[in-house]
């Protein structure tokens, strides 16, 4: 399955070495951007959800605490306004297989999720996968971990450079990219107001596309 990892020219470092090394770095979930994020609505039973709010960690101690967060699209304009830098840096393509990595959908709901502590066995996980509405446009998919880097070797098919791209940019990430890795440039698509993938490039012909 094919997922992307959104990344601003001012996380060049964090970029790099997603594209070279082929290893993700994952957050601790306190770390990252949604201020509810893991927390839960105590419920007791099948009772009503009390006003009490809990976390994931109170919930399950070894659950894995660090999140890789990918998306499988690419081409929503809002993803490359907030997460690549206002479309100067760019959407990695990795192949994961949720099959053999602690890989999970998210999923949005109105509130935050209504969990019975005394349930024991997937309540965690749910409080760190499950997201308000107000995120839903990022599709996102999470990459759970103990660890800060998680490798994933071959699994850089793409890099996707943003229109506002800085050129000497460009070149770096063409010039290092693994042999298996194509880097393309974005494009807008006026007719779908949405991203598309445009040509492969290669490290000498950067600078003569973007003149």
């Amino acid at each position: 399955m094919i997922f992307y990892k959104f990344k601003p020219v001012e996380q060049l470092a964090h970029l790099l070495d997603i594209v070279v090394n082929e290893r993700l770095y994952c957050e601790h979930y306190e770390a990252l951007n949604d201020p509810f994020e893991g927390q839960f609505a105590r419920m007791v039973g099948q009772g009503a959800a009390r006003p009490q709010i809990g976390t994931a960690r109170e919930l399950d101690r070894n659950l894995p605490t660090r999140i890789c967060s990918l998306t499988d699209r690419f081409d929503d304009v809002r993803m490359w306004s907030l997460y690549a830098g206002r479309f100067a840096g760019v959407a990695i393509a990795l192949e994961l297989d949720p099959q053999r990595l602690p890989l999970y959908p998210v999923r949005y709901t109105r509130r935050l999720p209504a969990i019975d502590v005394a349930a024991g066995g997937g309540a965690a996980l749910r409080a760190l996968t499950t997201k308000t509405s107000h995120w839903a446009y990022e599709n996102e998919w999470r990459l759970l971990s103990q660890e800060r880097h998680i490798p994933v070797p071959g699994a850089v098919l793409q890099v996707i450079l943003g229109m506002r791209m800085p050129t000497e940019i460009m070149q770096i990430i063409a010039r290092v990219a693994r042999p298996h890795t194509r880097v393309h440039m974005a494009r807008l698509d006026p007719a779908g107001t949405c991203i598309v993938r445009g040509q492969a490039l290669e490290a000498g012909l950067v600078e003569r596309i973007v003149t």
